[in-house]
């Protein structure tokens, strides 16, 4: 248990919600090293299965036929509120939006599956200077 006094209120209001969120938040580790193989088999799944919608595959030379098309893995995987835990979250929940059927299905992907696919997005980001 932390105790503390401060006179201030405020000042006390501050360092209490820094406290907590020192102790709350998880530390930011460097990101572990990918897995070439889940990269690989990652990549594959994405040129056979994704790239009817979205430009998956940096290499790809046939367009999507969907028109236009949807977000590049490369756009998705370089967005400011992107991580893996995020990726995972999407890609284990139903997402299709109901006002818009048009919009992209649940893939009801398995645990693997998932596991390959966060590493090869991952394999996309562009490293911050």
């Amino acid at each position: 248990m932390i105790a503390f006094t401060v006179q201030n209120g405020s000042k006390m209001k501050r360092a209490l919600i820094f406290v907590i969120a020192a102790l709350v938040t998880k530390p930011v580790l460097a990101q572990e090293p990918l897995n070439p193989d889940e990269v690989q088999k990652g990549r594959q799944f994405v040129a056979l299965v994704c790239s009817y919608c979205h430009v998956a595959t940096p290499e790809q030379k046939v367009l999507p036929v969907r028109q236009p098309p949807a977000k590049s893995f490369e756009t998705i995987a370089n967005q400011r509120n992107f991580s893996a835990e995020w990726l995972r979250n999407f890609l284990s929940t139903t997402h299709r939006d109901i006002d818009n059927p048009s919009g992209m299905p649940n893939p009801r992907l398995m645990d693997f599956e998932i596991k390959e696919l966060t590493a090869y997005f991952m394999s996309l980001r562009k490293q911050k200077p």
